[in-house]
């Protein structure tokens, strides 16, 4: 399974799944169509597939953004500019 991730929305927030299309949809189903649209039109920027495997802090915690993907159910939110 290849796991691709994107930043999107103003804040640069990143979603995890395997195909542009679902996780579009993904984020039209979290926070309705409109909002999912406008968040798109600001960004949605493929992350290259490397930076997946750069260490990050996660919950207090240091791993990669790969490592938390395959612990979620895709698509999924896996970084929000919250912290």
């Amino acid at each position: 399974m290849q796991i691709r991730a994107w930043h999107i929305g103003e804040y640069g927030e990143i979603y995890a799944g395997i195909s542009e299309d679902e996780v579009k949809a993904f984020l039209a189903g979290q926070i309705g169509q409109d909002e999912a649209a406008e968040s798109l039109e600001n960004c949605f920027e493929e992350i290259p597939s490397d930076a997946l495997d750069r260490e990050v802090e996660f919950e207090g915690r240091k791993t990669t953004l790969r490592k938390v993907s395959e612990q979620c159910q895709l698509p999924t939110q896996i970084a929000t500019c919250y912290g």
